[in-house]
């Protein structure tokens, strides 16, 4: 008896897609409103308005849930899982520092390389904590991974990030989002009053980007390594040098915010009417308007 092959998608209602679809789909729940993330700010499709974080905090309001769709949460997946991965490298290579907690009783380790098990348990299995750092301004850091390198006194920053395997492909330049977080993350380090961030390097960083796609794109400088490896890859790194000015525009924004928590006077409007593009997003539009300048 021939084959048949299905020519159209499974109707069935009850069927894997729409099960996982429906498991996947929905609300997520929002970050806390009092810390103030890099990445609020560099965030280039909703430009952070102090005035907007501020009423919000004077109101009470709930961080307002952000509707994430099942391809978003796959894509989403796989970029964790990359990183994941890619941290477990590093920690094979010993160069990963970072905080540590053990999976099974709790204990910490902080900013230390992997333990090989815990103190207290003998257990070996630990989740991986991002160090963090903080602007005198107020922005709150959280530094993807701290690797010990080669000729540096100082442990060096990391930021990592997963691309599509398209977009790798014609990345010749790390992205201008990603720059403008890094530079953020050098003048925390900087500015932080923790003793541990004397012991991070605050005058340049690394971004790294890996492909999606596995293979990336072919690289020549491959051939000029001392030990044999296929003709493509999957990373590209950039070095990121400190520059505080490059950032004046994000750093006078948490300032604004900041300067309400101490005297009550609201941050100017960043939109010129209620009717604004961004005005209409806003999560505090009709109050906002409402208020005196």
């Amino acid at each position: 008896m021939p084959l048949k092959f299905i020519k159209s998608p499974i109707k069935d209602k009850n069927s894997l897609r729409k099960t996982l679809h429906g498991h996947l789909a929905g609300l997520e729940p929002g970050r806390p409103l009092k810390t103030l993330h890099a990445s609020d700010l560099t965030y280039d499709e909703y430009e952070f308005c102090p005035r907007e974080r501020a009423l919000q905090l004077r109101d009470k309001v709930k961080p307002p849930p952000q509707r994430i769709t099942t391809s978003e949460q796959v894509t989403y997946r796989i970029g964790w899982d990359l990183e994941s991965a890619v941290r477990d490298w590093f920690v094979e290579l010993g160069m990963l520092v970072g905080d540590w907690a053990c999976m099974h009783c709790g204990r910490k380790y902080l900013f230390q390389k992997k333990p090989h098990k815990c103190k207290l348990c003998s257990h070996k299995h630990f989740e991986y904590h991002e160090v963090r750092v903080q602007t005198k301004s107020g922005i709150g850091c959280g530094l993807d991974m701290l690797l010990d390198m080669p000729g540096s006194a100082k442990h060096v920053i990391l930021e990592h990030k997963s691309i599509d395997k398209e977009k790798y492909k014609s990345l010749v330049a790390p992205l201008a989002a990603h720059v403008r977080r890094a530079k953020l993350y050098l003048k925390g380090v900087a500015e932080d009053e923790s003793n541990r961030s004397n012991l991070i390097r605050s005058d340049k960083m690394l971004i790294l980007y890996t492909s999606k796609g596995g293979y990336g794109t072919s690289c020549p400088e491959v051939k000029l390594w001392d030990f044999w490896d296929g003709a493509f890859s999957p990373f590209k790194d950039f070095e990121i040098e400190r520059d505080d000015a490059a950032i004046d525009d994000i750093e006078s924004k948490a300032l604004e915010l900041d300067d309400w928590k101490k005297t009550g006077n609201l941050p100017c409007r960043i939109c010129k009417s209620s009717m604004d593009k961004r005005a209409k997003k806003c999560n505090r539009q009709t109050v906002c308007w409402s208020e005196d300048e």
